[in-house]
C-alpha cells in the first residue's frame, strides 16, 4: 500500500504542472484562486498523501469545474499509451484506497459504491471470479436494507469490518 501511495504521489507531483501549464496555454480557467492550486501542488512535497488528498478534495468541492478540465487534459493526451496507462494506475489505485477507507472508517454505503467501482477493473484485468460473483455480491448487498434489516443496521453501525481500534 506504501509503495502505490508513494508512486500515486510521485504522479500527481509530475501531473500537476503540466495540467496547470495546459490550462494556462490554452486559455482556461480553474475556476478557483489560482494561489490555492499552487498550495495543493506544493502540498505533495510537504505532507504525506492522505493530507495531499483532503487538500485536494477541498478543491474540488470548490470548483467542480477542475475535474472537468482535468477530464478534456487526459482527453487531449489520449494519444500518449503511456500516459493512458499510469492515468489508469492513478485511477485504480484512488479506487483502492477509497475502498481501504471505507472499512477502516466503517462506511457500509461507501463500501459498496467503491466496490461497484472496482468491477469493471476485475474484468478487464481477466479476474473471471470477481468479474463473475461481484455483480452478485454486490446486487444481494443492496437488497439488505429489505432481506435482512437488522444484518443492514450492524453493516450501517460500521460492523461489517474488523478493526484493530475503536
Amino acid at each position: 500500500m506504501r509503495g502505490h501511495k508513494l508512486t500515486l504521489e510521485a504522479l500527481w507531483r509530475i501531473l500537476w504542472p503540466k495540467f496547470l501549464s495546459w490550462v494556462t496555454d490554452n486559455g482556461k480557467s480553474l475556476g478557483v484562486d489560482e494561489e490555492h492550486v499552487k498550495q495543493v501542488i506544493l502540498d505533495f512535497s510537504n505532507r504525506d498523501i492522505d493530507s495531499v488528498t483532503a487538500s485536494f478534495e477541498k478543491l474540488v468541492d470548490e470548483s467542480s469545474h477542475i475535474l472537468e478540465l482535468l477530464d478534456e487534459y487526459d482527453s487531449t493526451q489520449s494519444t500518449s499509451s503511456t500516459f493512458r496507462f499510469w492515468r489508469q494506475y492513478m485511477g485504480m489505485v484512488s479506487i483502492m484506497m477509497g475502498f481501504i477507507r471505507t472499512d477502516r472508517d466503517g462506511d457500509w454505503k461507501l463500501h459498496l459504491y467503491f466496490f461497484a467501482k472496482m468491477l469493471p477493473w476485475f474484468a478487464l484485468y481477466d479476474h473471471v471470479n470477481y468479474a463473475r460473483w461481484g455483480p452478485i455480491y454486490l446486487a444481494d448487498m443492496s437488497q439488505l436494507e429489505t432481506s435482512a434489516p437488522q444484518v443492514y443496521s450492524e453493516f450501517m453501525k460500521g460492523k461489517f469490518s474488523i478493526k484493530r481500534t475503536k
